[in-house]
Protein backbone atom coordinates (compact mmCIF):
# COMPACT_ATOMS: atom_id res chain seq x y z
CA UNK A 1 0.00 0.00 0.00
CA UNK A 2 1.74 2.80 -1.11
CA UNK A 3 0.21 5.03 1.63
CA UNK A 4 1.82 3.80 4.05
CA UNK A 5 5.15 3.79 2.28
CA UNK A 6 5.25 7.43 2.11
CA UNK A 7 4.51 8.08 5.67
CA UNK A 8 7.48 5.86 6.04
CA UNK A 9 9.48 7.70 3.88
CA UNK A 10 8.08 10.71 5.65
CA UNK A 11 9.36 9.79 9.00
CA UNK A 12 12.75 8.74 7.79
CA UNK A 13 13.02 12.20 6.22
CA UNK A 14 16.97 13.15 7.19
CA UNK A 15 17.57 10.02 8.93
CA UNK A 16 17.70 7.00 5.89
CA UNK A 17 16.85 5.48 2.73
CA UNK A 18 13.21 3.53 2.77
CA UNK A 19 13.16 0.53 0.23
CA UNK A 20 9.79 0.58 -1.63
CA UNK A 21 7.32 -1.10 -3.92
CA UNK A 22 8.06 -0.96 -7.93
CA UNK A 23 4.77 0.94 -8.03
CA UNK A 24 5.44 3.26 -5.37
CA UNK A 25 8.97 3.69 -7.10
CA UNK A 26 7.08 4.12 -10.88
CA UNK A 27 4.69 7.19 -8.96
CA UNK A 28 7.79 8.98 -7.91
CA UNK A 29 10.46 8.79 -10.40
CA UNK A 30 7.03 9.95 -13.00
CA UNK A 31 6.71 12.91 -10.48
CA UNK A 32 10.44 13.61 -10.58
CA UNK A 33 10.53 13.99 -14.53
CA UNK A 34 7.54 16.37 -14.21
CA UNK A 35 9.39 18.73 -11.83
CA UNK A 36 12.41 18.84 -14.19
CA UNK A 37 10.37 18.90 -17.44
CA UNK A 38 8.46 21.89 -15.21
CA UNK A 39 10.99 23.58 -13.84
CA UNK A 40 9.79 22.61 -10.25
CA UNK A 41 6.35 23.86 -10.81
CA UNK A 42 5.28 20.60 -9.76
CA UNK A 43 6.88 19.28 -7.01
CA UNK A 44 5.92 16.42 -4.99
CA UNK A 45 7.84 17.34 -1.99
CA UNK A 46 5.39 19.98 -1.74
CA UNK A 47 4.11 18.30 1.33
CA UNK A 48 5.39 20.92 4.39
CA UNK A 49 3.27 23.59 2.93
CA UNK A 50 0.22 21.70 1.75
CA UNK A 51 0.12 20.74 5.29
CA UNK A 52 -0.04 24.50 6.67
CA UNK A 53 -3.45 25.35 4.43
CA UNK A 54 -6.89 24.08 5.67
CA UNK A 55 -9.75 24.54 3.10
CA UNK A 56 -12.07 23.28 4.85
CA UNK A 57 -11.96 25.34 8.35
CA UNK A 58 -10.87 28.04 5.74
CA UNK A 59 -7.68 28.76 7.61
CA UNK A 60 -5.08 30.76 5.83
CA UNK A 61 -1.21 30.53 7.19
CA UNK A 62 0.80 32.95 8.79
CA UNK A 63 3.39 34.11 6.42
CA UNK A 64 6.24 33.25 8.50
CA UNK A 65 5.56 29.93 8.72
CA UNK A 66 4.64 29.46 4.64
CA UNK A 67 8.31 31.26 4.16
CA UNK A 68 9.99 28.97 6.97
CA UNK A 69 8.67 25.48 5.29
CA UNK A 70 9.93 26.67 1.84
CA UNK A 71 12.90 25.28 2.41
CA UNK A 72 11.91 22.49 2.72
CA UNK A 73 10.73 22.06 -0.13
CA UNK A 74 12.81 20.44 -2.97
CA UNK A 75 12.63 17.53 -5.72
CA UNK A 76 16.29 17.80 -5.81
CA UNK A 77 16.74 17.32 -2.03
CA UNK A 78 14.48 13.59 -2.92
CA UNK A 79 16.98 11.18 -3.73
CA UNK A 80 16.12 7.74 -5.78
CA UNK A 81 18.10 4.83 -5.85
CA UNK A 82 17.35 2.51 -8.47
CA UNK A 83 19.61 -0.58 -7.53
CA UNK A 84 17.88 -0.61 -3.75
CA UNK A 85 14.74 0.71 -5.01
CA UNK A 86 14.80 2.80 -2.30
CA UNK A 87 14.07 6.81 -1.14
CA UNK A 88 15.43 9.04 0.61
CA UNK A 89 14.39 12.84 1.73
CA UNK A 90 17.62 14.34 2.68
CA UNK A 91 15.92 17.04 5.20
CA UNK A 92 14.64 16.21 8.39
CA UNK A 93 11.09 17.51 7.95
CA UNK A 94 10.39 17.19 4.51
CA UNK A 95 7.27 15.66 3.25
CA UNK A 96 5.92 13.99 0.06
CA UNK A 97 3.16 14.39 -1.19
CA UNK A 98 1.30 12.47 -3.82
CA UNK A 99 -1.65 14.50 -4.23
CA UNK A 100 -1.13 16.20 -7.50
CA UNK A 101 -0.13 12.75 -9.34
CA UNK A 102 -1.93 9.77 -7.57
CA UNK A 103 -5.34 10.04 -9.33
CA UNK A 104 -4.23 10.12 -13.06
CA UNK A 105 -1.87 7.32 -11.73
CA UNK A 106 -4.39 5.29 -10.21
CA UNK A 107 -6.37 5.85 -13.33
CA UNK A 108 -4.54 4.48 -15.32
CA UNK A 109 -3.87 0.94 -13.28
CA UNK A 110 -7.89 0.71 -13.08
CA UNK A 111 -8.01 1.25 -17.03
CA UNK A 112 -5.45 -1.25 -17.26
CA UNK A 113 -6.76 -3.57 -14.91
CA UNK A 114 -10.36 -4.05 -16.45
CA UNK A 115 -8.49 -4.38 -20.05
CA UNK A 116 -6.80 -7.34 -18.97
CA UNK A 117 -10.04 -8.63 -17.29
CA UNK A 118 -11.45 -8.17 -21.39
CA UNK A 119 -13.22 -5.32 -21.04
CA UNK A 120 -13.10 -3.63 -24.50
CA UNK A 121 -14.33 -0.12 -23.41
CA UNK A 122 -14.67 2.37 -20.39
CA UNK A 123 -13.81 5.46 -18.90
CA UNK A 124 -12.09 5.64 -15.24
CA UNK A 125 -12.88 8.88 -13.36
CA UNK A 126 -10.97 9.62 -10.46
CA UNK A 127 -12.07 13.03 -9.67
CA UNK A 128 -10.82 16.01 -12.32
CA UNK A 129 -8.73 13.14 -13.74
CA UNK A 130 -10.26 10.55 -16.25
CA UNK A 131 -8.95 8.22 -18.14
CA UNK A 132 -10.84 7.09 -21.64
CA UNK A 133 -10.20 3.25 -23.21
CA UNK A 134 -12.04 2.17 -26.57
CA UNK A 135 -14.93 3.30 -28.05
CA UNK A 136 -18.37 3.51 -26.78
CA UNK A 137 -21.28 0.95 -27.38
CA UNK A 138 -22.03 3.21 -30.18
CA UNK A 139 -18.84 2.98 -32.09
CA UNK A 140 -17.96 7.10 -31.32
CA UNK A 141 -15.45 8.10 -28.76
CA UNK A 142 -16.17 8.81 -25.07
CA UNK A 143 -17.24 12.72 -24.75
CA UNK A 144 -15.57 14.12 -21.55
CA UNK A 145 -16.94 17.86 -20.70
CA UNK A 146 -14.46 20.76 -19.26
CA UNK A 147 -15.89 23.07 -17.08
CA UNK A 148 -16.05 26.42 -16.91
CA UNK A 149 -13.78 27.74 -14.57
CA UNK A 150 -16.07 30.71 -13.41
CA UNK A 151 -19.82 29.45 -13.24
CA UNK A 152 -22.66 31.94 -14.62
CA UNK A 153 -25.57 30.14 -14.94
CA UNK A 154 -25.19 26.16 -12.92
CA UNK A 155 -22.76 24.35 -11.45
CA UNK A 156 -22.03 22.14 -14.11
CA UNK A 157 -22.06 24.78 -17.52
CA UNK A 158 -19.59 23.07 -19.69
CA UNK A 159 -16.78 24.82 -21.93
CA UNK A 160 -15.57 22.86 -24.19
CA UNK A 161 -15.71 19.23 -24.79
CA UNK A 162 -13.28 16.56 -25.71
CA UNK A 163 -13.82 13.21 -27.60
CA UNK A 164 -11.33 11.01 -26.08
CA UNK A 165 -9.94 7.45 -27.20
CA UNK A 166 -7.38 5.50 -25.77
CA UNK A 167 -6.61 8.85 -23.46
CA UNK A 168 -6.39 10.61 -20.69
CA UNK A 169 -7.39 13.95 -19.30
CA UNK A 170 -6.66 15.90 -16.01
CA UNK A 171 -7.91 19.60 -15.20
CA UNK A 172 -6.47 21.19 -12.34
CA UNK A 173 -8.99 24.51 -11.54
CA UNK A 174 -8.81 26.77 -9.04
CA UNK A 175 -12.37 26.65 -8.37
CA UNK A 176 -12.02 23.08 -6.39
CA UNK A 177 -11.37 23.78 -3.12
CA UNK A 178 -10.69 27.27 -2.23
CA UNK A 179 -12.06 30.23 0.40
CA UNK A 180 -12.29 34.10 -0.31
CA UNK A 181 -10.86 36.34 2.48
CA UNK A 182 -11.49 39.80 1.82
CA UNK A 183 -12.28 39.42 -1.97
CA UNK A 184 -9.17 37.46 -2.37
CA UNK A 185 -9.03 33.72 -3.41
CA UNK A 186 -7.03 31.37 -1.65
CA UNK A 187 -7.08 27.79 -3.53
CA UNK A 188 -5.55 24.47 -3.18
CA UNK A 189 -2.84 24.38 -5.97
CA UNK A 190 0.07 25.95 -4.15
CA UNK A 191 3.56 26.92 -6.23
CA UNK A 192 6.05 25.19 -4.73
CA UNK A 193 8.42 28.15 -4.63
CA UNK A 194 6.08 30.53 -2.93
CA UNK A 195 4.47 28.25 -0.69
CA UNK A 196 1.16 30.42 -1.25
CA UNK A 197 -1.63 29.40 -4.34
CA UNK A 198 -0.91 30.20 -8.04
CA UNK A 199 -2.56 32.90 -9.58
CA UNK A 200 -1.70 32.97 -13.05
CA UNK A 201 -4.48 30.46 -14.34
CA UNK A 202 -8.42 29.81 -13.25
CA UNK A 203 -7.98 26.52 -15.46
CA UNK A 204 -5.36 24.12 -17.09
CA UNK A 205 -6.64 20.97 -18.67
CA UNK A 206 -3.73 18.69 -20.19
CA UNK A 207 -4.84 15.96 -22.45
CA UNK A 208 -2.09 13.21 -23.01
CA UNK A 209 -1.64 9.28 -23.42
CA UNK A 210 -1.60 8.61 -19.85
CA UNK A 211 -3.14 10.25 -16.24
CA UNK A 212 0.37 9.79 -14.90
CA UNK A 213 1.48 12.38 -17.11
CA UNK A 214 -1.67 14.49 -17.35
CA UNK A 215 -2.41 14.93 -13.51
CA UNK A 216 0.61 16.37 -12.59
CA UNK A 217 1.41 18.71 -15.59
CA UNK A 218 -2.12 20.20 -15.37
CA UNK A 219 -0.80 21.19 -11.70
CA UNK A 220 2.58 22.31 -13.14
CA UNK A 221 1.40 24.11 -15.93
CA UNK A 222 -1.54 25.99 -13.30
CA UNK A 223 1.83 26.95 -11.75
CA UNK A 224 3.58 28.42 -14.87
CA UNK A 225 1.17 30.31 -16.56
CA UNK A 226 0.08 30.16 -20.02
CA UNK A 227 2.73 31.65 -21.51
CA UNK A 228 5.23 29.01 -20.33
CA UNK A 229 2.37 26.45 -19.73
CA UNK A 230 1.87 26.49 -23.83
CA UNK A 231 5.35 26.61 -24.77
CA UNK A 232 5.77 23.46 -22.47
CA UNK A 233 2.66 21.60 -24.15
CA UNK A 234 4.08 22.48 -27.55
CA UNK A 235 7.46 20.98 -26.47
CA UNK A 236 6.03 17.79 -25.22
CA UNK A 237 3.80 17.54 -28.18
CA UNK A 238 0.42 17.23 -25.71
CA UNK A 239 -2.46 19.22 -25.72
CA UNK A 240 -4.01 21.29 -23.22
CA UNK A 241 -6.21 24.25 -22.60
CA UNK A 242 -5.22 27.26 -19.98
CA UNK A 243 -7.85 29.38 -18.80
CA UNK A 244 -5.81 32.38 -17.47
CA UNK A 245 -6.48 34.50 -14.62
CA UNK A 246 -8.44 36.87 -16.66
CA UNK A 247 -10.49 34.02 -18.02
CA UNK A 248 -8.75 34.13 -21.22
CA UNK A 249 -8.48 30.62 -23.27
CA UNK A 250 -5.17 29.55 -24.79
Amino acid sequence: SGKSEISDINKNAGKKAVAISEETFEIIETAIQASVKTDGAFDITIGPEISLWDFHKKIKPEDRAIKQKLQLVNYKALMLDKNSRSVYLKKSGMLIDLGAIAKGYAADKAAEAMKKNGIKSGLVAVAGDIKAFGLKPDGKPWKVGIRNPRQKTRDDEIMATMELTDMAISTSGDYERYFIIKGKRYHHILDPKTGYPADSCQSVSVIAKDGAITDPFSTGIFVLGHERGIKLLEEMEIDGIIVDKDGKIH
